[in-house]
């Protein structure tokens, strides 16, 4: 019966293929030709750790998608206890399983370094980013060295580091990559509770755009010779476009990794605000350090000094092309949230190429071999205990990191070492019970 329903499934994907990624441009509306994605090999070895990093990276809605698989898991793991006709503590335990099966992978592709796309741009092209994070700021997770490595890795000749409130951590940037590869920035929230950008061409002290109005970081960010951009607009919606132009915003992300909810149409409308009022329209990670993989690039075209592009170009409101890796026409609505386990895997299987179905294949056919072992199976039976003294080790790796951070980081310690405590729980849970039930 399982071979039958694989089987139909397999069949259902050759005959109704989900499209493949494809590079746009945001602002003109069509391909970016010139550019190309190209993916390490390393990609197609590792692919279905890399494949599953790339897909819970891509949601719109996290913790909407991550509640719809656990809600599925939950229900295929009673349903499967009650065809066996197993004991209730049996199905719970097999319950528990799956969730913190599904729970571990999410954590693991989301810290761990997962190949990235990589974007190659024509020799005339600069790719930079205008937004991201290290660990000084309080939800950040990786250190000025990973960033520029992060960087690197995607293709960006240079980017900007904004932490939130302060701009300290440029500093502990490696001197030959300050305002070469790395560029100055802050991440303001105003008196609104309003986000604002600020992207300098020099070194500069934040505490004076703490505690003010839009209005007025903006107009200090103008006095400073800086430049204001707006990020992640439909994020809070507090002013109007027309407010923020009238305060004298230089620009506006049009596109922005970590918060991926907004809708083509409306985007489509501030791309062409932007436009109508020379405004920046601007594409940026947002990377923090959850996984090392984003689908967004800035291309700004060389001119001029080529150390100083970046921030010359937003101080002109030069023309960009925000590049995204994008699905035509991906379903992003309440259906498709309710149905979430089933709209991803047609969306990823859906699109498989080659190297993509023999990597899965490589995969399947080392567990296969692995199982028909015995000794290797019964080894099996002590994966729980190690996946909680893997996660052990992690909680003490996040809180001897965070330590040192404080008071800028909370994250680390306040989050990232509960999770990791809460999964080695679970799996020690899974492990001692599974004894218990196995023992003679």
């Amino acid at each position: 019966m399982k071979k039958l329903i694989f089987l139909g499934v397999v069949v259902l994907m050759a005959l109704f293929p989900s499209p493949q990624r494809r590079l746009v441009d945001l602002i003109s509306g069509g391909p970016a030709p010139g550019f190309a994605v190209a993916w390490p090999a390393a990609r197609y070895v590792l692919e279905p750790f890399a494949g599953a990093a790339e897909y819970f990276l891509s949601f719109t809605r996290y913790m909407v998608q991550l509640s719809s698989w656990m809600f599925w898991l939950l229900l295929l793991a009673f349903a499967a206890g009650f065809y066996k006709k197993e004991r209730r503590t049996a199905m719970f335990l097999r319950a528990l399983r799956f969730e913190l099966i599904f729970l571990s992978a999410v954590v693991l592709c989301l810290i761990l370094p997962f190949s990235a796309p990589r974007l190659n741009a024509p020799e005339n092209f600069r790719l930079v980013d205008f937004h991201s994070h290290t660990f000084y700021s309080h939800d950040g997770l990786v250190s000025p060295e990973q960033s520029l490595l992060y960087h690197r890795n995607l293709g960006f000749d240079s980017f900007f580091v904004t932490e939130h409130g302060h701009t300290a951590s440029f500093a502990w940037f490696p001197a030959t990559e300050q305002l070469n590869t790395v560029f100055p920035g802050m991440q303001v929230s105003t008196t609104e509770r309003v986000s604002l950008l600020i992207l300098a061409g020099r070194p500069f002290d934040g505490a004076p755009y703490l505690h003010k109005s839009v209005k007025d970081v903006i107009e200090l960010a103008h006095r400073d010779g800086f430049v204001a951009v707006c990020p992640h607009w439909w994020k809070w919606r507090y002013f109007s476009w027309e407010q923020l132009y009238e305060y004298g915003i230089d620009g506006f992300e049009v596109y922005n990794a970590g918060y991926r909810k907004f809708s083509p149409e409306e985007r489509q409308s501030l791309i062409a605000f932007c436009k109508e009022k020379k405004l920046l329209a601007l594409g940026s990670t947002d990377w923090h350090g959850w996984g090392y993989m984003s689908n967004v690039w800035t291309a700004l075209e060389r001119t001029g000094d080529m150390k100083t592009l970046p921030f010359d170009a937003l101080k002109r409101h030069s023309h960009t092309s925000v590049l995204v890796l994008e699905r035509p026409n991906e379903i992003q609505n309440t259906f498709r949230y309710v149905f979430e386990p089933f709209f991803g895997a047609y969306y990823y299987f859906g699109s498989f190429t080659f190297r993509q179905a023999a990597a899965w294949a490589l995969w399947a056919a080392l567990l296969a071999l692995i199982f028909m072992n015995p000794f290797l199976r019964g080894l099996s039976g002590f994966l729980p205990a190690v996946l909680a003294a893997v996660f052990v080790l992690l909680c003490a790796w996040s809180l001897i990191l965070w330590v040192p951070l404080l008071p800028e980081n909370q994250i680390l310690g306040k989050l990232l070492a509960p999770v990791f405590l809460g999964l080695a729980a679970g799996w020690l849970i899974v492990y001692k019970f599974r004894n218990k039930t196995t023992a003679p």
